[in-house]
Order: structure tokens, then C-alpha cells, then sequence
């Protein structure tokens, strides 16, 4: 599942979100995911019977929220899952957490089955935003035992065949620091989505950015 950045929002969190959504027989949901300034979430829910998944997490010490309603449905090629949340988050923290001066947007969802059985596909991985500059990437390959190696050498990239989710590092080509990044594949759209915390925002902003992280074969 991925809640995707809006581009034309700059001001606003610029990775993707990304996380596991579950679905119980009796129609509970429960969702377990980390949103694109890197807030860490969990939110569960019952599935209504036309597929409609009312979505209402409480966030930020409960003065900000993502609310919004999902919706089951397949989308051939595109999703298994899709909506659009508001996502609010108040003056909140401080220079070591992100926008700490707050936001008001809304967040694009789309969420696919995922099949373990599938093999992760050779690709490459993209970072932007987030104070680094321009968008920068690596290539990497997936051997027989589903080892990854990426090139240049100086990222690293691991992929979790049992969720989809993906976890790495690349270094900043503006500090040299190494940043960690992680994000969900979604294999619908033969993409990943994630987000990493970036380069301190601009003055008087303060307060640290986040960046995307896409994957694509």
C-alpha cells in the first residue's frame, strides 16, 4: 500500500508513504505503515460490505489526523485499492522533526494483493526531494538466491519477500551522509514507494524534509 506524495505541494511532505494493510475474513482491517514525513502509524477498521474502508488515524500526540475513505475495488493493471485521505498535521516538534510548522493536504492511495510466491525484479531505485538535489539513482540486481547487489556500491537495497517491503540507504550527494530510506513494493504497478528524512528545511521553516523513493524494473 502506498500513499503517495503530491508533487505540486512542495511545502507539504514530499516522500511516499507506504505500508501492510491486512484483511481478516470478517471483514477487519488493520493497517501498519510509516507516512511520508516518516510518522510511524497503525490504524484498524471493518471493511463495509460494498468495499468501503472508512480510514481514521489519530496523529502527531492526537492534534493532527489522515482520514478519508478507501475502497476495495480492482483496477486492472493500477490497484486493488484506492482513495484520497486529508492529512492534517498542526504546528508540532521541533529542528529534529520534520515540518515542524505543520500542513494541511491530502494524500493519493493505491494498494495492490501481494503474492510472496512472486520474485523481486532487477530494476532501479530513485531518490529526490528532501534537500538532495536532483533526483539520483542506482541500478541493482537480483540473483537466483535473491541476493541484491546495487551499483553504484555506496547504496544498498534489501527487499522482505514475506510483506513486499524494502529498506536501503543511499549517500546524500549534498552532506555525503549516508540516509536510510524504506518503502513498499506494489507489484499491481510493478513499483516500490517510500520516503527517507532529508536536509534540514529552509529558514524560518526549520525543522528537517522527507524525499521519495521510487523503484521500478
Amino acid at each position: 500500500m502506498a500513499l503517495q506524495r503530491d508533487p505540486t505541494q512542495l511545502a507539504n511532505p514530499q516522500g511516499h508513504g507506504f505500508g501492510v494493510a491486512t484483511v481478516q475474513p470478517d471483514g477487519t482491517v488493520r493497517f501498519t505503515g510509516t507516512l511520508g514525513d516518516g510518522t510511524a502509524t497503525m490504524q484498524s477498521g471493518v471493511v463495509s460490505k460494498t468495499g468501503t474502508w472508512p480510514f481514521h488515524a489519530l496523529l502527531y500526540k492526537n492534534g493532527g489526523m489522515l482520514t478519508g475513505d478507501l475502497t476495495f475495488r480492482t483496477v486492472a493493471g493500477v490497484s486493488d485499492l484506492d482513495g484520497t485521505l486529508d492529512w492534517i498535521k498542526p504546528a508540532f516538534g521541533g529542528p529534529t522533526t520534520t515540518y515542524p510548522a505543520g500542513f494541511t493536504g491530502r494524500t493519493r492511495v493505491i494498494g495492490a494483493r501481494y503474492d510472496k510466491t512472486q520474485a523481486f525484479p532487477a530494476g532501479q531505485v530513485q531518490v529526490g526531494e528532501g534537500g538532495v538535489g536532483t533526483v539520483t539513482d542506482a541500478v541493482f540486481t537480483v540473483d537466483a538466491s535473491g541476493k541484491i547487489t546495487a551499483t553504484p556500491s555506496t547504496w544498498t537495497l534489501k527487499f522482505v519477500a514475506a510483506s513486499g517491503l524494502f529498506s536501503g540507504s543511499f549517500p546524500d550527494p549534498v552532506t555525503s551522509k549516508a540516509r536510510k530510506f524504506g518503502g513498499a513494493y506494489l507489484q499491481i504497478r510493478r513499483k516500490g514507494f517510500g520516503t527517507f528524512i532529508g536536509n534540514p528545511l529552509p529558514t524560518p521553516a526549520n525543522g528537517l524534509s522527507s524525499g521519495f523513493v521510487e523503484i521500478v524494473p
